[in-house]
C-alpha cells in the first residue's frame, strides 16, 4: 500500500459541503504540511457505506490491508 491510502469520512447532517471541497482541502493541509508537490493523484474514488455492517468490512479491510501486501506500519 505505498501509493495510496484509504480514508472514511463522515460527513454530518448538518454540514452543507461537498465531498470534493472535503478532500481537496484534505489535499491542500497535507501538501502544504509535508511540503511536497504532486504528492496526490487527481480526482479520487469514493463509496457511500450504507449500514454498520458495511462500515465493518471497509474498517476491517483497511486495517488488514498493510498485512495483506505486507507493509507494517
Amino acid at each position: 500500500m505505498p501509493n495510496h491510502i484509504h480514508i472514511i469520512i463522515e460527513i454530518k447532517d448538518n454540514v452543507n459541503k461537498r465531498l470534493s471541497n472535503i478532500v481537496s482541502g484534505l489535499k491542500g493541509k497535507c501538501t502544504k504540511e509535508l511540503k511536497v508537490k504532486d504528492l496526490w493523484q487527481k480526482g479520487f474514488y469514493e463509496r457511500v457505506i450504507r449500514d454498520e455492517t458495511e462500515y465493518n468490512n471497509i474498517v476491517k479491510y483497511i486495517n488488514e490491508n498493510p498485512y495483506r501486501n505486507k507493509y507494517q506500519w
